[in-house]
């Protein structure tokens, strides 16, 4: 699972670097992919890959009634008009995201040419060969479909990531995305700045003895150290919540969404101990 890869990647990454760091992307993304590869042996395959939500530019657009054969046009005027780069360097395409009742919605995404290229290089330089990128929260979704086919009720996923969350509401035949750059290095952050330690100390302590401290009259860990530790990553946790917060009256008030009445957890974040709890006790 996913999962599994963020926790296995540090027994080969000594001293993980902070992701939030533009600089050590890069590298750090072709150590990962190097290991991935030869971990299970896939040298030489044709792979689809995912690309950060926080990396592309993506908007809801509303289609006027219009024949089929037009929509590729209309989209891309929409293009023209919205991608804030020339148009000749990105790349970019668009999916429905709701049909029916007279209106048709699409989402539209781009990314810098130059930025997917960059990230492909490093795909090859895995000996990989690239079939077709799609964006994260996009391939979220198509994968809460496949795996929850029964599920009506207006819904949130909650993606925990590294360096920024994604969150894709799900309402009828209807979905809508949007990304903010608070994640599970934000907590690191928090730690690293509290105990005056390195960003790589900070996520080894954050993974081996940290969890979200329980709010209430809860006693606190009886390892001081652990107790601080834990009360920190709370604090930094209670950003979190509020950026989640934010999201949802967002799309409640200028996507005319629906309260969601259920909330999926996902993402290397969700591992971190008493998330769900938290998260749970926080969203009601």
């Amino acid at each position: 699972s996913g999962g599994d890869l963020v926790l296995k990647r540090y027994e080969f990454v000594d001293m993980p670097g902070d992701p939030t760091v533009d600089a050590t992307r890069i590298p750090q993304m072709k150590l990962a992919l190097q290991e991935l590869t030869s971990r299970l042996k896939i040298k030489g395959s044709a792979v689809w890959y995912a690309v950060a939500g926080h990396t592309v530019f993506s908007r809801f657009v509303k289609l006027p009634p219009v024949q089929d054969d037009r929509v590729a046009q209309i989209v891309e005027f929409e293009a023209r008009q919205n991608v804030p780069f020339p148009i000749n360097e990105v790349v970019w395409d668009y999916e429905f995201s709701s049909e029916g009742s007279g209106e048709t919605e699409v989402v539209l995404v781009a990314m810098k040419s130059d930025a997917l290229n960059e990230i492909n290089d490093q795909v090859v330089e895995a000996r990989l060969a690239t079939s077709g990128v799609d964006v994260a929260p996009l391939a979220l979704y198509n994968a809460f479909r496949y795996s929850y086919p029964d599920v009506d009720e207006p819904s949130v996923l909650v993606d925990l990531g590294a360096r920024s969350t994604n969150m894709v509401f799900i309402e009828g035949g209807r979905f809508f995305i949007r990304n903010f750059l608070v994640g599970g290095a934000s907590i690191t952050s928090a730690v690293a700045k509290e105990f005056g330690i390195g960003f790589g100390e900070a996520e080894g302590q954050k993974i081996n003895r940290g969890f979200i401290a329980p709010g209430g009259t809860v006693q606190d860990h009886d390892d001081p150290e652990i107790a601080a530790l834990s009360k920190v990553i709370r604090n930094a946790a209670s950003n979190l919540h509020t950026q989640i917060m934010r999201t949802i009256t967002f799309y409640r008030s200028q996507q005319g969404g629906g309260q969601p009445k259920r909330v999926f957890i996902t993402g290397g974040g969700a591992l971190l101990g008493n998330m769900i709890s938290f998260l749970s006790e926080k969203l009601k």
